[in-house]
């Protein structure tokens, strides 16, 4: 908030001057012979939030002197002639928080004085020539304040005034900061007394169950203080597991980076498949999958992929390859661009096999949007099949993190021949199972084997050649 300060101090003022600037938020009017404070004196001035009015000989102050200061703050009034404070001096002050009394002649405080002091915590009446305080004062108001002097009075010794007085101040001897400045003297005597010597020599009708009872009324604040640090405590942890609970996904990724090997997610339906992964992409997606996905997770990540270029028996049906594949596979990718969601999904008997297959296996599928969701008008069925799988978007900067999360532990590692151009062309060395699967295994650096694993590939070629020729490849399994 912006400060307006208004500085008048040591210029002979007599009374408080008009034409204060509304926007005032401190005034200074210390060191000046202001003998009086007239009522509504500061009127106007709704933003003020602190008087001087020290050291000016003020000896009166007029009932709703300060009202209409309802964002006022801190009062000084020490250092003056004051002998008296009237109940409706301080009407209104609600949001008072410091005021300075001390240093003054004031020997009585009306009933009251106080009580629409509700936010006040520091109060500083020492140096006065008070006897006592107010009933009100010692029964309420003061176990609220946290900081108090009031030393340097010339205290009661009267047992039947001290009889609230003493035990209130025992109690709230921590907050008093000149507690050892306190006594009292008895009239026509010369010695002072603390207030204990009081308590325990003079006054022993005040019984300690009196000063006990003010104990346990001093415990107030601190249980409050207590329940406040406990509900903040419930609200933080319940804020902390809401929090947890919307960023379950990011914290197990991120830990699955740092620690793999502890988070690997592992399914018991896995069982013992030939591969890890079955993919189905789209025939027109063959650059990038051919040249970046599989090499990444075959080669990097070290799992086992069926193919349909590579691992596809010969003569078999649509329907019946595509079903085998599946069940032979922990998982199946299935990788939606615009391209299969044109072309590949169109195929029926395609779209049979997954429509059948995926009805109660939630961490089998895993769906890979290669294109924004958004840009493709997907299959009906297959916006169903999206919306009931976990789907990760291969624009997510934790897309390999999240793709790597949802494959699991791979029990094989597929050892792959380190020459650039068998990597480059994905050409492997694979020979057939009793099903007629072709299972990727080891090449050899040397040449013989190099050029076998050429021959291979030039044979896989010509097969893929025959497949699309024969319209089998509308359906494009990765």
């Amino acid at each position: 908030m912006t400060t307006h300060y208004v500085q008048c101090t040591k210029r002979g003022l007599t009374k408080i001057p008009a034409g204060f600037p509304a926007s005032s938020t401190e005034v200074s009017l210390d060191r000046n012979n202001i003998s009086e404070i007239y009522s509504s004196s500061f009127v106007g001035l709704i933003y003020l939030r602190v008087i001087h009015l020290d050291h000016s000989g003020i000896t009166t102050l007029a009932n709703n002197s300060f009202i209409g200061l309802l964002q006022l703050k801190t009062l000084y009034l020490n250092n003056n002639e004051l002998q008296e404070i009237n109940r409706g001096v301080f009407n209104k002050l609600w949001n008072l928080t410091e005021l300075h009394l001390e240093y003054n002649n004031i020997a009585y405080i009306e009933e009251g004085a106080f009580s629409a002091l509700t936010s006040l915590s520091t109060l500083f009446l020492d140096h006065n020539l008070l006897i006592s305080l107010p009933q009100s004062a010692t029964n309420h108001f003061f176990w609220f304040l946290s900081n108090i002097r009031l030393g340097e009075n010339p205290w009661s010794c009267s047992c039947d005034v001290m009889a609230e007085f003493i035990p209130m101040v025992m109690n709230r001897s921590m907050v008093i900061s000149d507690y050892s400045d306190m006594f009292c003297k008895e009239t026509g005597e010369n010695a002072n007394f603390s207030m204990k010597d009081v308590l325990v020599k003079r006054c022993t009708n005040i019984t300690s169950e009196q000063v006990f009872e003010m104990k346990q009324f001093d415990n107030w604040p601190n249980i409050l203080k207590i329940l406040v640090i406990t509900v903040a405590a419930i609200i933080l942890t319940t804020f902390f597991i809401i929090i947890v609970i919307c960023l379950w996904r990011p914290i197990v990724l991120f830990t699955h980076r740092k620690c793999k090997c502890c988070v690997r997610k592992r399914y018991p339906e896995d069982g013992d498949k030939s591969f890890d992964a079955f993919l189905a992409y789209s025939h027109k997606d063959d650059d990038y999958v051919t040249r970046e996905f599989i090499p990444r997770l075959e080669n990097e990540l070290k799992y086992r992929l069926c193919v349909y270029y590579r691992d596809f028996p010969i003569g078999g049906t649509i329907a019946d390859t595509v079903a085998s594949s599946i069940n032979r596979s922990k998982r199946t990718i299935l990788l939606v661009s615009k391209h299969f969601n044109d072309h590949e999904w169109r195929n029926t008997a395609f779209q049979h096999s997954f429509g059948g297959l995926f009805k109660q296996k939630d961490n089998h599928l895993i769906i890979v949007l290669l294109d924004d969701a958004k840009g493709m008008k997907l299959d009906r069925q297959l916006k169903v099949l999206v919306k009931s799988h976990h789907v990760i978007s291969y624009r997510d900067m934790c897309f390999w993190e999240q793709l790597q999360y949802k494959m699991g532990s791979s029990k094989r590692s597929i050892v792959r021949n380190n020459t650039p151009d068998l990597i480059l062309n994905h050409s492997y060395t694979q020979q057939q199972d009793a099903d007629g699967y072709e299972t990727p295994v080891s090449s050899s650096a040397s040449n013989t084997e190099t050029d076998k694993c050429r021959r291979s590939l030039d044979s896989i070629n010509n097969i893929y050649e025959e497949i699309r020729s024969s319209k089998l490849s509308d359906i494009s399994l990765v």
